[in-house]
């Protein structure tokens, strides 16, 4: 529950990011063993993209990261909670989300 509760921090603090940004407050981290693969806040408005959703670009950059866009076993945290097209390509990528 700790290792959760400081990642979901990790989410909100990219959240506050976005917000400074003029973005809608969300922000998103996907773990996988306890290590930090990716992060990111909303960007729809900088990027001038309506996917650029901060669950989409942590999705996007742990592919790059990794090297593949199955993931395997991991975690998406997201603040606020997922919307259900969210929790669809998370699944698809089999990221858990919490």
């Amino acid at each position: 529950m700790i290792d959760d509760e400081r990642w979901m921090q990790v989410a909100l603090e990219q959240a506050r990011l976005a917000a400074a940004m003029g973005e809608v407050p969300v922000g998103a981290v996907i773990v996988r063993d306890g290590i930090e693969i990716a992060r990111a806040g909303n960007r729809t408005v900088h990027d001038r993209d309506a996917t650029a959703h901060a669950e989409t670009l942590v999705i996007r950059e742990a592919g790059t990261s990794l090297g593949q866009w199955r993931r395997g076993h991991g975690r998406l945290g997201r603040r606020p909670a997922p919307a259900p097209a969210i929790e669809s390509s998370s699944g698809s990528a089999r990221w858990s989300v919490r």
